[in-house]
């Protein structure tokens, strides 16, 4: 099944779910990493950071929530949803990968309907 909000943001479900931003070209995977139900929510520190230019977001989800993962530039203003949905409890990862950013400081925020967590990431070119 596939979802767009307009024509060029989109999610395809299957067994991963995948995102475009750009009509297709681009797709960011959301991963479920596990079986288990984690204990809590969490967002990890995204590995490897620095990174140049792929990184690996991991997080877990306690139980099905509404979720949004964005990332932000060093002046807080939002540069791209990573996903935007809801998900079942679980262990996920998303590789970001963005070649085409500058260097610099860039955070990523997890919001659940219960929680908000972020983190600091580092891209070097």
């Amino acid at each position: 099944m596939a979802y767009f909000i307009n024509s060029s943001t989109g999610w395809v479900a299957g067994n991963k779910l995948l995102k475009t931003t750009n009509g297709g070209g681009l797709l960011t995977n959301v991963n479920n990493t596990s079986e288990n139900i984690p204990s809590e929510f969490s967002l990890y520190q995204n590995y490897p950071n620095p990174f140049n230019p792929t990184t690996k977001i991991k997080f877990d989800i306690q139980k099905t929530s509404f979720t949004k993962l964005s990332v932000y530039n060093s002046e807080g203003k939002i540069i791209e949803t990573l996903y935007n949905g809801n998900l079942n409890a679980g262990s996920y990862e998303i590789n970001f990968d963005r070649s085409n950013y500058p260097s610099g400081i860039y955070f990523y925020k997890l919001e659940t309907s219960e929680y908000i967590f972020s983190k600091k990431m580092l891209l070097l070119k």
